[in-house]
C-alpha cells in the first residue's frame, strides 16, 4: 500500500510543477525589436561622431540610411537578426580647402533572447 501511495505521489508532484512553472515570455515583435535596434543605432551613430581626435580637425557626420529587421524562424536563442546601414560624411581642413569624403557601411546585429538586447555580429 505505501508504495502503491509512493508511486503515485511521484507522478503527481511533477505534474504540479510543471503546472505552478511560469510560462517563458513571448517573443519580442518586430516593432519592438526594430525599435530597439533603432535606438542602438542612434547610440552608435552618436559614439562614431564623438570618437574624433579634435586635434585633427575633422569632423565626421554619421546618417542613419536604414533600419533593417529580419525574423530568424527556428532559432530560439537569436530569434532576430538585422542590419544598420549608415552613410558616413568626413571633412578634413587642408591649407587651401576642404577635403571631403563619403561612404556607406552596414553593420550586422543579433538580437539575443537570453539578454534581450542587440550584439554586434
Amino acid at each position: 500500500m505505501f508504495l502503491y501511495r509512493a508511486s503515485r505521489l511521484a507522478m503527481v508532484v511533477p505534474l504540479f510543477f510543471l503546472a505552478c512553472a511560469e510560462e517563458a515570455p513571448p517573443p519580442p515583435s518586430r516593432g519592438e525589436v526594430e525599435a530597439l535596434l533603432r535606438l542602438e543605432a542612434e547610440s552608435e551613430k552618436q559614439k562614431g561622431e564623438e570618437d574624433v581626435n579634435p586635434a585633427l580637425g575633422v569632423t565626421v557626420t554619421y546618417t542613419i540610411l536604414g533600419v533593417d529587421v529580419r525574423e530568424q524562424p527556428g532559432n530560439e536563442a537569436e530569434p532576430w537578426a538585422g542590419t544598420i546601414h549608415f552613410r558616413i560624411d568626413s571633412e578634413t581642413p587642408e591649407l587651401d580647402s576642404t577635403s571631403t569624403d563619403s561612404f556607406e557601411r552596414s553593420y550586422d546585429y543579433v538580437f539575443t533572447a537570453a539578454d534581450s538586447r542587440w550584439s554586434i555580429r
